[in-house]
């Protein structure tokens, strides 16, 4: 009998997180984020969900929380925000570019694709040299990945953002040596 309620207790607490839902707070975000549809009251709601489940909720923890909200809801002055936008353009990583691709999507009243071209920004030389050396298994990657879209969710531009979420995590999960820093679609045509 104890034994049965100890692998009951086991199985309930692994429901919560891993087995039966997401493994870690960005995948969290990503599996609920198609439910928000852009609402921002809904998307707070997420990500304070998500926040709760997998972050530490000790009194510690949440008091920096709350100092890491406070600092996401300041407003920059334009100067500041200039400032910011000068620092980003100087931390730019090498850049690789992906060839011009066609894929064709999910949609049930007729056919549709996607021609899109993407380049990748990288956090180091050694990075670029895996993109590159790799470059059969990402665009293989990306074409199964975009493949298994529909058009709404492509047409969408919450859906493009959880693509660069979902393209970025399956990229870096094929690289070893670096990791892509952010996705920039260079060229973008759904028909």
């Amino acid at each position: 009998m104890k034994k049965s309620l100890l692998i009951l207790l086991l199985l309930v607490t692994q429901a919560q997180a891993g087995w039966f839902g997401p493994d870690n707070y960005d995948e969290c975000i990503l599996e609920h984020i198609q439910k928000a549809q852009g609402n921002a009251a809904v998307l707070r709601l997420i990500r304070e969900s998500c926040e709760n489940k997998f972050y530490d909720t000790s009194p510690k923890g949440i008091a920096e929380k709350e100092k890491n909200r406070q600092k996401e809801e300041k407003k920059l002055s334009p100067e500041e925000e200039q400032t910011q936008l000068e620092q980003q353009s100087v931390q730019v990583g090498p850049m690789v570019n992906i060839d011009s691709f066609i894929v064709n999507i999910s949609d049930d009243q007729e056919s549709r694709y996607l021609k899109a071209t993407i380049t990748l920004e990288v956090d180091g030389e050694a990075a670029s040299m895996e993109v590159n050396q790799r470059m059969p298994q990402i665009k293989d990657a990306i074409l199964h990945l975009i493949g298994n879209k529909t058009f709404r969710e492509l047409n969408d531009l919450q859906g493009k953002i959880q693509l660069r979420a979902e393209l970025i995590n399956k990229i870096n999960s094929i690289l070893l040596k670096g990791k892509v820093k952010r996705i920039y679609f260079t060229d973008w045509g759904l028909q």
